[in-house]
């Protein structure tokens, strides 16, 4: 059962692999043996978890392998419905595979939360049988109390060695978040073990099934082609400033410098007086689609925002005063379109993102967006980067109270818009209550956002986020009556002062690629990918079709920052949703498969080619 030998050996491969959760282990040590109680018995053992008695814990382990198939959860799709063959499309959702067969391929487990322990142990020393073809795992648990029973119940360095597999143990969601990512890209099947159920895990198994959908969403392929593309012409621009150091960095801490962030929800219409009102006690930062609301209605923002590498964005201020745009500075990644950015007053280059390696320009500077993110939260980095501690929401709504929208009434693109309401399934609580329809993009920046929130509150002094949106409520943030606004906003504020301070942390300086990166480009991508098209042209088996089709797969996830720039595409989805396919398809149409699909797939990797090469080109 329990054994102390265990726990001091995970305690030194901890101290090894992962110190952090060893020094929150020691710290919190008092609070846990204050909460935790452990009640032995002939054969098993009790708990008493923060005043709840658990029984018969060895009891419930055993239980829960019996009923395992309750408690293991599969994720399947085909992954591709748009640019793809219909053929294959049908062929995918007539498989319905049984959760049997998923749960054999499983290459990548997501173990949610510890207790009764023994499980999890039993399932990977036994992984012939329950999980053949298993290659990486994360268990994460939230409670240090069940992480503490945890690591006196198993042996996790002879678990790990003796299964053959990649184990990692986490205590912070953002680990978590990144694993999942991490193996939905690199594993075509990916199935996950629900140790107990709370209000939390609960939670966590939405949300991987909504990072899910968005990572098999991806990058369309003329949205990816088009970040190297702009990439390139920015660089060639001398009136772009880039953020290199913060030289602002405890001004805004110091002065609570209020920051408003103006989205384009429905609300933002029913907000307009109150931002003409304020615009000159705060800092108003307007995300990109908001622009034109605000400066129809005679606004004029501060700044403005941008993080879409599509290529028609212009059509968002088509038809404004330029006048008036010349008075905006934008922040931009530096792979948006130059010719949207030109019309305001200043780019100034706040993310290099996925080329930032690329360039010769070393910075400290870590404004990082995650997959499924939205413009909302890159800029919320950047301004936690400068120690901004003062903020107020207006038409942040991520999701919406209507039926007929998702942006103000003054938004371009209604058509699209409407296609979109369709995807509004998501309930979630209003800022002002009621109940808020969220879709998979804003659901997750809403969920990103949080955790921003959340770990801006560690490194930065005093932080407050107050939500004055008509949408969906922040956890962490403050609702307040739209009464209550002056209350928090300064009498006077030097607004072109702190502009000027802002924009001197980015200096104009020459930007180029580095030689060893396109060197690397040629001589280990390109060949890399020429290589896998040429053995596809010449193999017909169907096992070594995958097998090249994975590796290429497996090599793709592990190319560092170039991963991002070359595979986090729609052609890279297309790759592992073959791959999904052919493993499920009987042998007789696996051969049909890549006989008559086999120049497509050729395609595909020449897709993925022409981005490296435009990139040196």
């Amino acid at each position: 059962m329990l054994n102390k030998e265990y726990l001091r050996k995970n305690l030194e491969l901890l101290q090894k692999i992962s110190p952090n959760i060893l020094n929150k282990l020691l710290q919190k040590l008092p609070d846990i043996e204050k909460n935790l109680e452990i009640i032995l018995k002939k054969e098993d053992f009790d708990i008493i978890f923060h005043g709840n008695r658990i029984e018969n814990i060895v009891e419930k382990a055993k239980k829960k392998i019996e009923e395992r198939e309750k408690a293991i959860g599969v994720i399947w799709t085909h992954i591709m419905k748009v640019n793809f063959p219909q053929e294959l499309i049908a062929y995918a959702d007539n498989l319905n595979p049984p959760k049997e067969k998923l749960i054999y391929h499983t290459e990548g487990l997501i173990v949610f939360g510890t207790l009764p322990f023994f499980h999890i142990k039993e399932l990977l020393e036994n992984k012939a049988k329950f999980f053949p073809n298993l290659k990486q795992v994360i268990i994460y648990e939230p409670h240090l109390e069940l992480v503490y029973l945890f690591l006196l119940s198993v042996d996790l360095d002879k678990l790990a060695r003796e299964s053959k597999i990649n184990l990692t143990f986490s205590i912070n969601q953002e680990t978590l978040n990144k694993h999942m990512l991490l193996y939905f890209s690199m594993f075509s099947f990916v199935s996950y073990l629900k140790s107990y159920e709370d209000n939390h895990i609960k939670q966590l198994e939405a949300y991987m099934k909504h990072i899910y959908e968005m990572k098999t969403v991806t990058i369309p392929y003329e949205a990816a082609y088009n970040r190297v593309k702009f990439f390139k012409e920015n660089i060639k621009r001398k009136n772009n400033r880039y953020l290199l150091s913060i030289k602002t960095k405890n001004l805004f801490e110091k002065n609570k410098t209020p920051f408003v962030i103006v989205g384009s929800g429905p609300s933002l219409d029913q907000d307009i007086e109150i931002l003409k009102k304020i615009q000159d006690k705060a800092v108003i930062i307007s995300l990109t689609t908001a622009t034109r609301t605000l400066v129809k209605n005679g606004i004029i923002p501060d700044f403005t925002v941008i993080a879409d590498a599509q290529k028609n964005m212009v059509r968002f201020i088509s038809n404004l005063d330029e006048d008036m745009l010349k008075k905006i500075y934008i922040f931009a990644p530096i792979f948006t379109d130059p010719e949207f950015n030109e019309k305001f007053k200043e780019t100034l280059i706040f993310h290099y993102g996925m080329f930032k390696n690329l360039l010769n320009i070393k910075d400290q500077i870590k404004v990082e967006v995650e997959n499924g993110a939205t413009v909302l939260n890159t800029l919320f980095s950047l301004l936690l980067n400068i120690k901004a501690n003062r903020f107020l929401l207006f038409g942040v709504d991520l999701g919406t109270k209507y039926r007929d929208r998702f942006h103000t009434e003054g938004y371009t693109d209604k058509e699209g818009d409407l296609k979109t309401l369709s995807e509004a399934t998501i309930e979630v609580e209003g800022n002002y209550g009621g109940v808020v329809y969220s879709r998979k993009d804003y659901y997750i920046s809403k969920k990103i956002f949080e955790e921003q929130i959340r770990k801006g509150k560690e490194y930065v002094k005093d932080l407050k986020v107050y939500n004055f949106s008509d949408g969906a409520k922040i956890e962490g943030s403050i609702t307040l009556k739209k009464s209550a606004i002056s209350s928090i906003l300064p009498r006077k504020l030097d607004k072109k002062s702190i502009i000027k301070k802002i924009r001197g942390n980015f200096e104009k300086i020459d930007v180029h690629m580095q030689n060893s990166e396109i060197g690397r480009i040629k001589t280990e991508v390109l060949p890399k990918i020429e290589k896998t098209i040429s053995l596809i042209r010449e193999e017909n088996s169907p096992e070594k079709v995958i097998h090249i089709l994975e590796e290429f797969a497996f090599w793709g996830v592990y190319l560092d920052y170039l991963t991002d720039i070359l595979f986090n595409q729609e052609e890279f989805s297309k790759i592992q949703t073959i791959i999904k396919i052919l493993k499920l398809a009987s042998e007789k149409d696996k051969k049909e498969i890549i006989r008559d699909y086999k120049d497509y797939i050729i395609s595909i990797l020449s897709n993925i080619k022409a981005i490296p090469e435009e990139i040196i080109n």
